[in-house]
């Protein structure tokens, strides 16, 4: 899997793009997921484009790499701007998109966005934390407060989040008032899906950090007693029936992990990620 800049094999008229979104301007515990992207791209050199689990390979998937949208690192609300009108551009145009993060606050941009485009828009949110908090470090627009924000755009009915392991009393009790909540595990992320319209819009975030650190140590907000990644990776797979417009990626911090594996993982995912798309442009 070759993720490259403006790449002669890619084509900007694909109707498949993906993007970095190089901003970490909220984090606050261990700083670095602007440089996810590129750490992606670098690591996705050793992923085979073929893919053993879907039986499919990129090459048969026409898609263009974008590179990285430039964003105001330390002036959140003019981040929340700049992403919401790339995204809308994007959609006007018809497309579907893969995003990088970035830290987790830059989801919530990209699916008010895409709210406005898709009326009956379904969420699915992957992560360790709640993030629903008011604010955070004086900004309404954290990272820990991003599904807060989501969920002013779309009814709780249609937000689903799984492997949620942290928070505070608060974000708790909110949460698990919520239709849709699944902490801890991803069990029940089969049965739930099996709930959604067969040609609903579906937009997928997942934070990394829902894995276990022992897995993967390269995150800016590590929590433990997290998902495996084969676990994950089942999740991934049974998406494959949703109508999905579009996917993020976030919180790979790549300086939290010299080794690079975590870099690695990423890279792994959005291959399978990626490939969801495939059924519906096929060289």
């Amino acid at each position: 899997m070759r993720l490259r800049y403006l790449s002669s094999s890619e084509n900007p008229d694909s109707q498949i793009w993906i993007f970095g979104i190089p901003y970490d301007g909220t984090s606050s515990h261990r700083p670095g997921a602007r440089f996810a992207p590129d750490a992606v791209r670098i690591s996705s050199e050793g992923i085979e484009s073929y893919s053993p689990y879907q039986s499919l390979d990129l090459n048969g998937l026409r898609f263009y790499d974008y590179g990285n949208i430039e964003v105001p690192h330390a002036n959140p609300e003019m981040m929340v701007d700049e992403v919401h009108g790339f995204i809308t551009g994007l959609l006007m145009q018809g497309k579907r998109f893969l995003a990088i993060g970035g830290e987790h606050s830059i989801s919530y941009p990209i699916i008010r966005a895409c709210s406005e485009q898709y009326k009956n828009l379904f969420v699915i949110y992957f992560d360790a934390h709640c993030d629903m908090r008011d604010s955070y470090g004086g900004s309404i627009y954290s990272h820990a407060s991003v599904a807060k924000r989501i969920l002013e755009v779309i009814p709780s009915i249609r937000f689903m989040s799984f492997g949620i392991r942290s928070g505070d009393t608060h974000e708790f009790t909110f949460a698990r008032n919520l239709p849709h909540f699944y902490p801890f595990t991803l069990n029940e992320v089969k049965n739930v899906l099996e709930t959604i319209p067969k040609e609903a819009p579906v937009y997928v975030t997942i934070d990394l950090d829902v894995i276990d650190p022992g897995f993967f140590p390269g995150t800016g907000a590590p929590e433990p007693c997290g998902i495996k990644p084969g676990d994950l990776l089942d999740a991934v797979l049974s998406f494959r029936s949703l109508n999905i417009v579009g996917i993020d990626v976030v919180e790979l911090c790549p300086p939290a992990d010299s080794s690079g594996v975590s870099a690695t993982l990423a890279a792994f995912f959005i291959r399978e990620l990626l490939l969801l798309f495939i059924k519906e442009q096929v060289e």
